[in-house]
This record gives C-alpha cells, sequence and structure tokens, in this order.
C-alpha cells in the first residue's frame, strides 16, 4: 500500500494506492457483495431497468455469481461494482484493517480507479487528512 503519496498530497488533501492479494480483496468485499447481490436481486422486479446502470444488467444476466466465481469470469465488473456501488462499505471495511493506531492520520474519500487481475488488485482514490 502506498499512502498518501508524497507528490500528490497537497494541504488535507491526498490520494491513495493500494495492492490487495485477491485473498484480501474478496476478504474485505465478501459480506458485503453477498448483502449486495441479494438487495439487488430482491430490488430486480421492482426496477427491472436496474437504475439505467448496465453494470447491474451484467450481474443480473451473470446470475449474481458467488464473489470468486465473479471474480474469475467477469474481474471487469467486479472492478466497476467496487468502483460504483460498493465502495463506501469496501472503505469502511478497509479503514481499521489498515490502521492498527487508534486515531488514523488520514480518512479514504473515494474510490476512482479499480483494476482487478488474477492474483492482485490495484486500487486508488482520494483521501483527506483529518486536522
Amino acid at each position: 500500500m502506498v499512502f498518501p503519496s508524497e507528490q500528490e498530497t497537497t494541504g488535507a488533501r491526498a490520494t491513495y494506492a493500494l495492492v490487495l492479494t485477491t485473498e484480501e480483496l474478496l476478504s474485505v468485499l465478501e459480506e458485503h457483495y453477498v448483502r449486495f447481490a441479494r438487495e439487488m436481486h430482491d430490488d430486480e422486479k421492482h426496477d427491472p431497468d436496474f437504475e439505467g446502470a448496465p453494470e447491474l444488467r451484467r450481474l443480473s444476466e451473470a446470475g449474481y455469481p458467488a464473489l470468486p466465481a465473479l471474480h474469475a469470469s467477469d474481474p471487469g465488473l467486479l472492478g466497476c461494482l467496487l468502483e460504483k456501488w460498493l465502495f463506501m462499505e469496501f472503505l469502511g471495511t478497509l479503514t481499521p484493517i489498515l490502521f492498527k493506531d487508534p486515531l488514523p492520520t488520514h480518512g479514504f474519500n473515494s474510490v476512482d480507479e479499480v483494476v482487478v487481475g488474477p492474483t492482485e488488485t490495484r486500487i486508488r482514490g482520494r483521501a483527506f487528512r483529518y486536522s
């Protein structure tokens, strides 16, 4: 993990870059993804257009696969879901894992880029420094 990037820190703003193994990613996301997939499946009968979100249609067409199966079959879709739909849950779960100190110096603010690979996932975003 790179946090924050020295050349990308200005005042209270910073950027972060994370590299997680596939096992770490799946562990952090599993509970959130299961709940999200169930909610999307339940919502499908009320909103078959999925709020106009093509990635949700793709998830439905894939049959709401288990997270390891989604990672293996469509890593691009998993990255898109993390970036657009699961980022708050992901960052909320990750913060106490990364910052063992009771008072972290920075907080995550966004997930701006996700690249899911077969063995690792790279995530970049914005952060802020606590004052």
